[in-house]
């Protein structure tokens, strides 16, 4: 019968902890590719949606207005602005 002794112990500790500190990994890697696939379909959807609307308001003579703070506007389109001789 084989017994086993610290040393074979030991590197039995060492090969699981690297198996399952690669496996860990890997999976949380995976999980990050999925969460970036996902957000960039979203990001994708929200652009189309927001091209359509400019190009729609765009036949209505209105614009639209995106400002840094996620404010968004719809205004009519005044040619004349600013006023002369302001």
């Amino acid at each position: 019968m084989y017994r086993f002794t610290i040393r074979d112990v030991l590197w039995l500790m060492v090969v699981v902890g690297l198996g399952v500190g690669w496996w860990l990994n890997h999976r949380q890697a995976a999980m990050s590719r999925l969460r970036v696939e996902q957000l960039t379909n979203v990001v994708d959807r929200h652009v189309e949606l927001l091209s359509k609307i400019k190009t729609e308001l765009n036949n209505q003579d209105r614009e639209l207005l995106i400002f840094p703070n996620s404010f968004v506007a719809i205004r009519e389109r005044n040619l004349d602005w600013p006023p002369a001789g302001k």
